[in-house]
C-alpha cells in the first residue's frame, strides 16, 4: 500500500477528535467519508483512505507534469481521488470522472455589518455582487484557483470589473491560502471569492461574523476521479445517480453543513436556484458526467481501491 501525507479539509474529510485510538478508515469522518462508505457497501469494494503526498488537487505544470491527486491517479499510484475536485476538460484528458456529488458556483465571503451606536439592529447586508462592486469593497481570490482563472479570462462585463479591481489593488488582492483570505475578510474591507460549499461552511462556524453573497460565476461540478478505463467507474456512477434521485446525497450534505450559528433569512444552505451548490439541491447535477462509463466492465466485489484524499486546509478543522 502507498502512504500519502497532507493536511485535512473540512467538512469533506476530517480526522476524528479521538482518532489516535482508531485505525484505518475509522480515523476519518466527513461528507466524502460517508459517500465512500455507502458506495463500498452498495457497489461492493474495499478501500483504504490515504493522504495525497503534496496536498494538491491537481494542476498541469509547465513541463507537462500533473501534481496532486490527479497526478497520482494518472500515474496509477492510486485508484481513486476523492476530494472537492472540479471536473475540467484538461483533467478529463488524463482521468475519468464519476457522476458529480456537488454542483456549485462561486460566492464572496463578507464580514457581517455591525450596528451603529444609534442603531439597535445591524445594517442590511449586501447580497448581490453588483451592489458589492459599487460599495468600493476590495475583491480577493486564491492565487492559482479556478475562480481566479475564470475571472481572468471571462468576457462577462461584470466579471471584468471584478478582475480589474483585483489586479489594480495594492497590497495584492490575491492570497496564498483560504486561511489568509478569511483573515483579510475579518480585518479589512475585503470580500473573498471561493466556492459556495466552502464559503457556507466557514460562514456557519463560530464566531459567526461572516456571511455569503448570492452565487455567481459559471456552474461547475465536484466528482471522484478514476484512472482511465477503470471498471469501477460505471457501477459507482450508477449508484451515485441513484443516491441523487433518492436525495440520499442531499441528506449527507445537510448533515455536514449544519452550522453552529443562529440563522436569519438568507443564511446557510439554501434552496434557491441562484446559489448553485446548496440550491437547488447542490448534489443535483446540471448534466451527467460519467466519461466512457458505457464501455466499462463491473469490477470484482473484493477489489481493494487505494483512495487518496486531498486535505488542504487543516485550519478549518481547528479554527471553526
Amino acid at each position: 500500500m502507498i502512504s500519502y501525507y497532507a493536511s485535512q479539509e473540512a467538512p469533506y474529510m476530517m480526522l476524528k477528535e479521538r482518532q489516535t485510538f482508531l485505525a484505518g478508515n475509522d480515523r476519518f469522518e466527513g461528507y466524502l467519508a460517508d459517500i465512500l462508505l455507502r458506495l463500498s457497501l452498495t457497489v461492493g469494494f474495499d478501500y483504504e483512505i490515504r493522504l495525497v503526498r503534496d496536498g494538491q488537487y491537481g494542476m498541469l505544470g509547465p513541463m507537462g507534469y500533473w501534481d496532486g491527486m490527479i497526478g497520482e491517479v494518472h500515474r496509477e499510484e492510486a485508484d481513486l481521488a476523492a476530494g472537492p475536485l472540479t471536473i475540467t476538460p484538461r483533467r478529463l484528458e488524463v482521468v475519468d470522472f464519476t457522476e458529480p456529488f456537488l454542483t456549485l458556483r462561486s460566492t464572496a465571503l463578507v464580514k457581517k455589518p455591525r450596528p451603529n451606536k444609534r442603531q439597535q439592529r445591524p445594517r442590511s447586508r449586501i447580497r448581490r455582487i453588483e451592489r458589492l462592486i459599487d460599495s468600493g469593497m476590495v475583491f480577493g481570490v486564491k492565487e492559482g484557483s479556478l475562480s481566479q482563472r475564470v475571472l481572468r479570462t471571462s468576457q462577462n462585463e461584470l466579471y471584468k470589473q471584478i478582475w480589474t479591481k483585483m489586479v489594480n489593488f495594492w497590497p495584492s488582492a490575491f492570497v496564498h491560502s483560504d486561511e489568509e483570505g478569511v483573515s483579510r475578510v475579518r480585518s479589512e474591507n475585503y470580500a473573498y471569492i471561493l466556492d459556495v460549499p466552502e464559503a457556507e461552511y466557514i460562514a456557519q462556524r463560530r464566531p459567526c461574523d461572516l456571511y455569503t453573497m448570492e452565487p455567481f460565476l459559471d456552474l461547475r461540478q465536484y466528482a471522484f476521479a478514476f484512472r482511465k478505463g477503470d471498471p469501477l467507474l460505471a457501477p459507482i456512477s450508477l449508484q451515485m445517480r441513484d443516491m441523487t434521485r433518492s436525495r440520499e446525497l442531499s441528506s449527507m450534505y445537510l448533515k455536514w453543513w449544519n452550522g453552529q450559528c443562529s440563522k436569519r433569512p438568507g443564511d446557510g444552505p439554501k434552496r434557491d436556484s441562484r446559489t448553485g451548490p446548496s440550491t437547488p439541491s447542490p448534489w443535483r447535477q446540471a448534466t451527467a458526467h460519467a466519461p466512457h462509463s458505457a464501455s466499462v466492465r463491473v469490477a470484482p466485489s473484493n477489489r481493494m481501491a487505494s483512495v487518496i484524499i486531498a486535505f488542504i486546509c487543516l485550519f478549518y478543522h481547528l479554527s471553526f
